[in-house]
């Protein structure tokens, strides 16, 4: 870490004595942390392919809006040419939502649902806020902890069920927007 940036020199001691001091602060040092490797953990997550980034963040983080989330539901008509294939279930469709999701129906249904479990009982049981919408993420290498991919933007959320048939709706928790804090985290991802 040397050289030059925009113009302006790089003081490796101050970047080194910030990341000394972030890495002290973290007490979960181990691969299971998800905030280390959200590509080895076995925390839920989704990965969003649309709308882009910026709209994401304008309607959930600016406008304060819901996101109508995609949801698997049961096709009227099967029919003969039903091309379901490993991964998805017979029948099945995704009804679109205000975001997609590179997944199957089955994935989708059973993430979701996990997902939601899972943070609701986080809030009930704890008061702990742990499904967080991450915004960019850092690839990074280390020789311990191999290939990783961590948040560096993390949105406290939260998913509402307004009925039992009716699509999730992902919005704003009542929280404060940070970087990534040592919290469990169910992450929905953009990467």
């Amino acid at each position: 870490m040397s050289g030059i940036t925009n113009g302006s020199q790089v003081d490796e001691k101050k970047i080194r004595a910030q990341l000394k001091k972030w890495q002290e602060r973290l007490l979960d040092l181990t691969k299971g942390n998800p905030l280390l490797g959200l590509n080895r953990s076995r925390v839920s997550k989704v990965r969003v392919t649309s709308p882009a980034l910026n709209e994401i963040f304008s309607q959930v983080v600016v406008a304060e809006s819901e996101i109508r989330l995609p949801m698997a539901v049961r096709r009227s008509q099967p029919t003969l040419l039903d091309d379901s294939g490993p991964g998805q279930m017979e029948g099945y469709e995704i009804e679109p939502g205000d975001v997609e999701f590179e997944v199957t129906p089955v994935e989708l249904a059973r993430k979701l649902r996990r997902i939601h479990d899972n943070a609701r009982t986080s809030v009930e049981e704890r008061g702990v806020t742990t499904l967080h919408l991450t915004f960019s993420t850092l690839n990074w290498h280390n020789d311990w902890l191999g290939e990783s991919i961590s948040p560096i933007w993390m949105v406290p959320a939260r998913l509402v069920s307004k009925r039992p048939n009716a699509p999730l709706r992902l919005t704003l928790a009542d929280e404060e927007i940070s970087s990534p804090q040592l919290v469990e985290c169910w992450v929905l991802v953009r990467l």
